[in-house]
C-alpha cells in the first residue's frame, strides 16, 4: 500500500467510536516507510492523546492501520482503562 491511515475506535456497547489522531498519516511519523509490502516486517510507533474530557472508563480500543481502497493492513484491540 503507497498510504496508510491510523484509525483508533472505542468500542462501547459493541459500537466503534472514533478517536481522532493528531496525525492520522502512519507513513509520516510512525516509523513506517510507504510504500508497505505483505513480505516486510515494520515496525509501528505512535500515541493517543488522553483528554482531560473523555469520562473515567473501561473500554476495548480498536486500533487500526487502513491502506488504499479502505483495505484494513493491521489491526489490533486491546482493553483500556481511562482513569
Amino acid at each position: 500500500s503507497t498510504i496508510l491511515k491510523t484509525e483508533v475506535y472505542g468500542i462501547l456497547g459493541g459500537v466503534p467510536i472514533s478517536f481522532p489522531m493528531p496525525n492520522p498519516d502512519a507513513c509520516s511519523d510512525c516509523g513506517v516507510t510507504c510504500p508497505v509490502n505483505s513480505d516486510t516486517s515494520y515496525s509501528y510507533n505512535s500515541t493517543l492523546p488522553v483528554l482531560k474530557q473523555y469520562p473515567t472508563l473501561q473500554v476495548v480500543v480498536k486500533w487500526q492501520l487502513v491502506g488504499e481502497n479502505k483495505d484494513i493492513v493491521a489491526c489490533v484491540l486491546f482493553p483500556i482503562s481511562i482513569k
